[in-house]
């Protein structure tokens, strides 16, 4: 090998290894970049999916505007001693043991309390179901009744009994329902 050739193979050999740790740094660089896009484009989907409410500054020249939000938020809600009742009001049974296939009863947001509720006949006292508690925002379905009521059209009373913290009674509200008991 001329002396001409292996200084130019040495050289090249040494460009070599000067670019590669140009190399790495431009792939740390472009994997850096990557990363942040992604964290941002994760942020924002979080933010807009979520629908954060953004911090609000109390200022002088807003007070009485974030006052009347507070208030409107407030109103939204049913007064003490009411209760905003979320239910329908035909009830439907295949026989006297099967689940109803329709009876619904909701404790709507807009409540104050945890409820549960009573179901008794038009004109009589008997239970003929007690529900669980009933959390402010859930629901009961697929209800099944403590009797054995006869084929036909049945007037009846559902009593929602309002609770406080430690689950006693505070209020009731009643509502008349009919139930169907087909077979």
């Amino acid at each position: 090998m001329s002396k001409e050739k292996a200084s130019q193979r040495i050289s090249a050999e040494m460009n070599q290894q000067q670019n590669k740790p140009q190399r790495k740094l431009f792939i740390l660089i472009i994997a850096a970049l990557v990363a942040v896009v992604a964290v941002i484009g994760i942020s924002i989907i979080a933010v807009v999916g979520n629908k954060v409410e953004p911090n609000v500054v109390v200022t002088p020249d807003n007070v009485q505007e974030i006052i009347a939000e507070a208030k409107k938020k407030e109103e939204d809600r049913v007064p003490v001693g009411s209760y905003e009742v979320n239910m329908n009001y035909d009830w439907t049974f295949d026989n006297a043991n099967a689940t109803s296939s329709n009876a619904y009863v909701g404790n709507s947001v807009n409540n104050n309390h945890t409820v549960y509720f009573t179901i008794t006949l038009e004109n009589s006292e008997d239970i003929i179901y007690k529900s669980p508690y009933i959390p402010i925002g859930s629901y009961m379905k697929n209800i099944t009744l403590n009797s054995n009521l006869e084929v036909g059209t049945h007037n009846a009373v559902v009593k929602y009994h309002l609770v406080d913290e430690a689950y006693k009674d505070m209020y009731s509200v009643s509502v008349a329902v009919t139930i169907t008991i087909k077979h």
